[in-house]
């Protein structure tokens, strides 16, 4: 029985002899003594951003190097995906203006998953692949004027983003059936076909002597400046409510009719520092929020009045399944809170049940540590930016890197 399972099913009532063997099943086999890290390799990347799974056996993540990477964990092989390339920037112009040191952000997969969203060569883009192909369908573009944080599917065919910019946008992906098809003898007939993508028209390309599939280009449907904010950082969708929730930088949290494109509220949050990351909780009808000193917990139909709990470690990711909760942290710690119960989950010693990030990797040389945190080099923490669970719920991928931005490296393991 995994804890998720458990947590669950608790509501329902077990017999006490029962309830007593399956809690002791559940703290043998997902304790942080018995729970087993799998640590994965990544040698040519720094800090990985983002990460989803998209098969069974395949995982996508983005990193800061502006690499989007396919990892096989069966093999534990890896390959890379080409970025979509902005329209001029295949002719040859315009690749100095493309902007630098940014990265891979986000990474979404939409509700069936026969898409997957991410950012472009250009990281004010956004790019749609297919699933399982994984081939270019189409590139957003002249909707950011600034660095792509976050996105998030509205269902199979819109996809709202977020941006340093401080602005939304939505854009519609109609399906692929309207698209030109590989070998089309017009490549701009989206001019006269369908959906929102026949805006821009169409890219191919070259390699190898091979022909790249087609790629549509498309511009939003809807641009809406989220007022209030500095700079957006992250976004959760509520299906129930049909409500987009959005907080930025300066320690605000928005919430959107995404129907009407239209924002309903902005609250002040307890703690502005570093809100990060923001998730939401469908059973519980929640949204939880990280933060520099705080995990914090809103209730949709207010935001206002949020329940606090104080976190020793900065919180830099977060992801929910069923009553679990699970908090990535700066200082390489992946903690579990219980939603149902209102705390974090203990051992049986009563200690906050934790998992603990490996070493990971360190490009930079062992000084520029020392110099700058004063440990050595084997003692440092990766930050897990990214949580991500497989569709069995029984595989936590985790990823991340050092917190400071003056070293580099990464972090990646399998946690089955």
């Amino acid at each position: 029985m995994s804890i998720h399972q458990f947590v669950r099913d608790r509501p329902f009532g077990l017999p006490a002899s029962q309830s007593r063997v399956q809690k002791s099943a559940m703290y043998r086999n997902y304790s942080p003594l018995t729970m087993r890290e799998l640590p994965v390799s990544i040698t040519d990347s720094n800090k990985i951003f983002a990460a989803k799974w998209i098969s069974h056996d395949e995982i996508a993540f983005g990193t800061k190097c502006n690499q989007l990477k396919i990892l096989n964990v069966s093999t534990l092989k890896q390959f890379s995906i080409p970025l979509l390339r902005r329209q001029q920037t295949l002719n040859g112009d315009a690749l100095r203006e493309t902007p630098s040191n940014c990265g891979i952000h986000t990474i979404a997969v939409n509700p069936s998953e026969s898409r997957v969203a991410t950012g472009g060569e250009n990281p004010n883009d956004i790019a749609v692949y297919s699933l399982p192909q994984i081939d270019p369908l189409v590139l957003g573009e002249k909707g950011h004027k600034d660095w792509v944080f976050c996105s998030s599917w509205l269902d199979d065919e819109f996809l709202a983003t977020g941006s340093r910019d401080n602005y939304l946008c939505l854009w519609h992906i109609p399906p692929e059936d309207t698209r030109p098809s590989f070998g089309d003898d017009d490549p701009m007939g989206l001019q006269q076909g369908q959906g929102h993508a026949a805006q821009s028209g169409s890219n191919y390309g070259v390699s190898d002597g091979f022909e790249v599939p087609f790629h549509s280009v498309m511009q939003p449907v809807a641009k809406k400046l989220c007022q209030t904010s500095d700079r957006v950082r992250a976004m959760a969708f509520n299906s129930q409510r049909e409500e987009l929730a959005v907080t930025s930088l300066n320690g605000y949290i928005h919430t959107w009719d995404v129907g009407l494109m239209k924002q309903l509220k902005s609250e002040k949050l307890v703690d502005c520092q570093e809100t990060v990351t923001l998730c939401y909780s469908a059973e519980h009808n929640l949204y939880c929020c990280g933060s520099y000193h705080y995990l914090m917990f809103f209730d949709p139909r207010t935001c206002a009045s949020p329940r606090l709990r104080p976190s020793e470690t900065r919180i830099r990711s977060l992801a929910t399944v069923d009553n679990v909760l699970t908090i990535g942290t700066g200082k390489g710690l992946i903690r579990f809170y219980d939603l149902a119960a209102n705390r974090f989950i203990t051992c049986n010693c009563g200690v906050d049940w934790s998992l603990k990030a490996g070493n990971g990797r360190i490009t930079e040389n062992g000084s520029t540590i020392s110099e700058l945190l004063n440990i050595p080099p084997s003692d440092y923490k990766h930050a897990i930016y990214s949580l991500a669970y497989d569709r069995s719920h029984s595989r936590l991928f985790a990823a991340g890197g050092p917190l400071h931005a003056q070293i580099s490296g990464n972090y990646a393991a399998l946690w089955m």
